[in-house]
């Protein structure tokens, strides 16, 4: 997050965020300032959500899997982040009147139980609109979690031309709320699974926090920050690292058994 002035501001979670963090109680999520000390924070739910564009590709040649979708156009749409969470896909068209079968599917590759390609359908919807005289509605259409980042929409035509569609991702919408110090950079840390939800006492202050007006914040690119390896990993790799102990002990070991087996000087002093 950028340093700006002292003040509430409310970051707005983006999709890698929702992607990465452990949703839905964002149990790994942390502040951290400048000096890699936790800021509180509160987690408000949006009642808008996050849309995201999503360009339809139209594919000229039919992927094996969809041989029984006859007259059908198919696009692929690239999925913003691999177990991104349940989302909402919302098409639009300004067709008049039509009646058209729409699918979402993903086409997975063989497994244990499938020796070739096949197809995972999501959901499926049918679309009418009969009124010249009004713009249809869009159609919307639920998704799960999904763990790919390609997903294949595919509209029967029946006898009629191909209709002329849009579409955009609807995403839940969070924002985190914190104060900020003056010209304190801080930023949002998330991506592990062994943390637990954190518990601050602003959350005493929940009523009033949520309440007040805060400056709105958008957050930089994620980037990932690998962990720093131990001392003894950045010296020697652990299988070095054994040996040279093992040797060590091996020598100290004979060194001991050397002095043990070393005879006693005799006492060469002159008989009385």
């Amino acid at each position: 997050m950028p340093p700006g002035e002292a003040g509430l501001i409310a970051v707005r979670l983006d999709a890698p965020a929702l992607a990465h963090a452990a949703g839905p109680r964002f149990s790994d999520l942390r502040v951290i300032d400048s000096d890699n000390r936790q800021v509180p924070y509160l987690i408000e739910r949006m009642a808008e959500p996050l849309s995201i564009d999503a360009p339809l590709e139209r594919l000229d040649r039919r992927p094996p899997t969809l041989e029984s979708f006859a007259s059908a156009s198919v696009y692929r749409i690239s999925w913003p982040h691999e177990r991104l969470a349940a989302a909402q896909l919302v098409l639009t068209t300004t067709e008049r009147v039509f009646r058209r079968e729409v699918t979402v599917a993903v086409e997975r590759q063989p497994d244990r139980r499938r020796r070739d390609p096949w197809l995972q359908v999501l959901s499926t919807i049918g679309w009418v609109h009969a009124d010249p005289a009004q713009a249809p509605g869009p159609a919307t259409m639920v998704l799960p979690a999904i763990d790919a980042t390609e997903l294949l929409v595919i509209v029967r035509e029946g006898d009629n031309r191909p209709l002329p569609i849009t579409a955009r991702i609807l995403l839940p919408s969070y924002r985190v709320r914190v104060y900020r110090a003056q010209a304190a950079g801080l930023r949002l840390a998330y991506g592990r699974d062994d943390l637990v939800p954190p518990q601050y006492d602003l959350q005493l202050l929940a009523q009033r926090v949520m309440g007040s007006a805060a400056a709105d914040i958008v957050p930089g690119p994620e980037r990932t920050i690998r962990r720093a390896p131990a001392v003894a990993d950045a010296l020697v790799s652990p299988r070095v690292f054994w040996t040279i102990l093992v040797l060590a002990v091996v020598v100290l070991i004979g060194v001991i058994s050397k002095l043990l087996r070393k005879p006693s000087v005799p006492d060469e002093s002159p008989a009385a």
